[in-house]
């Protein structure tokens, strides 16, 4: 099994099974990297099975990795609303097809 960043719970839940997890604390850049890691697997889930439960948990893989990255969620909001101002949002569901030079 390759490690990964599990919630929690899961070490006692395992030890309840009656089986021993292997765990340890990443901090640093394996925290970085972990939390990204977990990002890209919640929202491949959410992909495959696109449902509130899978939502939930691309948020918290979300929120843990902004945390990791000393970046404070207030601030995250703050950045979107200004950048909305400047480039809208995605509520239209625009698709860019290509973009033509003044040559065609």
């Amino acid at each position: 099994m390759k490690s990964k960043l599990v919630r929690d719970n899961i070490p006692t839940i395992i030890r309840e099974s009656g089986k021993t997890p292997v765990i340890h604390i990443a901090t640093g850049d394996e925290a970085k990297e972990a939390t990204i890691a977990k990002v890209f697997e919640e929202l491949s889930e959410f992909q495959q099975e696109p449902c509130l439960e899978e939502a939930a948990d691309v948020y918290q893989a979300f929120m843990i990795m902004i945390k990791v990255h000393d970046i404070r969620f207030d601030n995250v909001i703050s950045a979107a609303v200004a950048k909305n101002h400047i480039k809208g949002r995605f509520d239209k569901l625009i698709i860019l097809d290509k973009i033509l030079d003044e040559q065609g």
